[in-house]
């Protein structure tokens, strides 16, 4: 019997190492990234007439939201979406709420999907239905949770294997929101068109970033947190090299605020940008990561971020 309530919730995602090459026009690619929560919760409760009244106030005008309750087909629910970071965070928000709210639906109808089910069809709303340029990694990473080895090619296939989390990664990640509007389209719009033109340098550069991505999930997989925070900063100067302003001025001084005081490496969350956000891998000892925090540049917010467990449905 179909549920009159569903509550699903979806992790978004940090420290991506391989970002833009799980895209159409890399030709295929790797990334290894981290699911934190919280992130994305949808509720989705049964009405007693035909309409279908969506509540959104954290996730933007709702387009999206409209996608994925078309592609869906039905009809007589209430459905509450919310996000707990702050929009342009460039963490996969949007790619966390398309999860967990195609799941809910299916939910409600008596489905249940499986993890890679819930994110191709995340990803078909977004790409398909909605028009919009979206690699996989957010997706999967959000139906999954915890540390991701993500293959990728042919575009949109993709496999995906756990990587064991080293004791140490929740404590020493620090995620900081750089505020303001985050704005990367037209920087995004010129790399695709060089990618697609088949400008040597940036596929030399995509080439790099998957090797990076590798690079991660070996570390990862020694426990080796510190060589893992080398490769974040390797990532962030190998997705400069893409074009110079997708490492913004204001994450710069985050990054080297956080090295001169102890922390492993930085990354740069999402394709980059203006705003958006930057993940730390902080000192191991507790007190130099507080002294860490205290010597970051006035305005950026530290996010209270950690590991997470990925899509989660609750009838």
């Amino acid at each position: 019997m179909a549920p009159a309530e569903v509550v699903a919730t979806a992790p978004v995602r940090v420290a991506d190492v391989g970002g833009w090459t799980d895209t159409w026009f890399a030709g295929g690619g790797a990334v290894c990234n981290v699911a934190v929560g919280p992130g994305a919760r949808v509720e989705v409760r049964r009405r007693d007439d035909a309409e279908v009244r969506l509540v959104h106030p954290q996730v933007g005008d709702g387009a999206l939201l409209r996608h994925a309750v078309a592609a869906w087909g039905g009809e007589g629910v209430d459905v509450h979406v919310s996000a707990a970071v702050p929009p342009g965070s460039s963490l996969g928000t949007s790619a966390a709420v398309l999860v967990a709210l195609v799941a809910a639906l299916a939910a409600i109808d008596g489905e249940t999907l499986a993890p890679d089910e819930a994110a191709r069809r995340a990803h078909e709303v977004e790409t398909q239905a909605a028009g919009r340029e979206s690699g996989v990694q957010d997706h999967v990473a959000a139906a999954h949770g915890g540390v991701s080895w993500i293959e990728v090619g042919p575009f949109p296939q993709w496999r995906r294997s756990a990587v064991a989390a080293p004791a140490g990664l929740a404590e020493r990640l620090v995620t900081v929101h750089l505020g303001g509007a985050h704005d990367s389209s037209a920087r995004h719009r010129v790399v695709i068109a060089r990618a697609e033109a088949g400008d040597g340098h940036v596929h030399r550069v995509l080439a790099d970033l998957t090797a990076l991505a590798g690079n991660a999930r070996d570390a990862l997989t020694a426990g080796d947190l510190d060589a893992w925070g080398a490769v974040l900063t390797e990532a962030t100067e190998a997705q400069a090299r893409l074009h110079p302003d997708l490492v913004s001025a204001d994450a710069r001084a985050v990054g080297a605020a956080a090295l001169a005081h102890g922390a492993a490496g930085w990354k740069v969350n999402g394709a980059g940008g203006t705003g958006g956000s930057v993940t730390i891998v902080g000192p191991g000892d507790g007190r130099a990561r507080e002294r860490l925090v205290a010597a970051l540049p006035l305005g950026p917010t530290v996010l209270p971020l950690a590991p997470a467990v990925g899509l989660a449905v609750r009838v």
